[in-house]
């Protein structure tokens, strides 16, 4: 009895220690941030600077190692070719840009303290859509629109900043290289890649699966 008590006391007094650390199993991120297209790429104009989201669920394995699923998603414009507008009607001068990337990655972290510098990377694919708008008449209209899906690659880098057991804050800079192959655009890979510095949540849990019922 007494080597039961002993035991059950160190287990206690063990479970807030864990707690307190941060490292549940699973956690779930959302983030937003300014993402940058790359300078070699000329047919943004002056519209390189565009809002990107993120989100994501990870799992943690060991020693700070986690395994990641993420999303990106950003809305821009690509400058457009010129091209003859239709009688009695009008034609824009850019595509509409829709991308995002699903992806699959590893991150590792420094697994104590109440800042914690991190790396990744992850690997998937970009999905990509241009639309060129116009109107005849008055009537807008879809001129254009063409679809993209191509392999791409990201790293990232950054801070945690552990507010409670389950609750933190990121700051994290992000790497994407992504080429896409648009017609419409150009008859070579256009390069949508570029940098975002990124502000996130995250929120760390433990998924426990129940118990099956047990039978009279």
């Amino acid at each position: 009895m007494a080597l039961a008590g002993l035991a059950c006391e160190q287990e206690g007094a063990a479970a807030p220690q864990s707690a307190a650390s941060g490292d549940h199993a699973f956690y779930w991120t959302a983030a937003a941030g300014t993402f940058r297209v790359n300078e070699n790429s000329d047919l943004f104009g002056a519209d390189r600077d565009q809002l990107l989201l993120s989100g994501g669920m990870a799992q943690r394995k060991r020693q700070g190692l986690s395994l990641d699923f993420q999303l990106l998603l950003y809305e821009g414009r690509i400058d457009a070719p010129p091209s003859p507008p239709p009688i009695f009607g009008s034609i824009a001068d850019h595509y509409d840009l829709t991308a995002g990337l699903m992806a699959f990655g590893v991150q590792w972290e420094v697994p104590r303290g109440p800042v914690r510098p991190f790396g990744g990377a992850t690997g998937g694919v970009y999905l990509t859509k241009i639309k060129r708008t116009g109107q005849v008449f008055g009537i807008p209209g879809t001129v254009d629109e063409e679809r993209d899906v191509s392999p791409a690659l990201s790293l990232d880098a950054g801070f945690a900043f552990i507010l409670a057991p389950k609750h933190s804050l990121t700051l994290k800079y992000r790497r994407l290289f992504a080429k896409v192959h648009l017609d419409a655009i150009s008859p070579d890979d256009v390069d949508l890649g570029g940098g975002a510095v990124l502000l996130g949540y995250r929120h760390a849990f433990d998924f426990i699966p129940p118990s099956p019922r047990s039978r009279p």
